[in-house]
Order: C-alpha cells, then structure tokens, then sequence
C-alpha cells in the first residue's frame, strides 16, 4: 500500500514531519487529500495529522 512509504519516508527524513498533508498525500500518489486520508486512516488506524503528532512527539 502507499501509505506505507509515508511511515517509511517519516522515519528516515525527519523533515517530513513538517510537511502538509496535501503534500504527504502528492508523494505517496494520491490526487486527491480525502482519499488519501481515508487510505491512510484505514490503514493505521489514525488520521494522518494524529499520526504525525505523534511523531513529533516520539522524535523529541
């Protein structure tokens, strides 16, 4: 699935943690922000703004 790249990608580069969503979403390969989220929420379990809040947190 693409949104596995996203959880790959946020854990090398930590530069992506400040990316938008709109911009996640372009290079996972989604045109569109409402089905990637809906992919990636279906995915993980999270939405994706939760799952890079969490992040942000983790990286600290």
């Amino acid at each position: 699935m693409r949104c596995c790249i996203i959880e790959t990608v946020s854990d090398n580069d930590k530069k992506t943690l400040n990316y938008t969503i709109q911009a996640l979403s372009e290079i996972c390969g989604y045109n569109s922000v409402q089905t990637f989220t809906r992919a990636f929420t279906a995915y993980t379990k999270m939405k994706p703004s939760d799952f890079i809040k969490e992040l942000k947190v983790n990286s600290k």
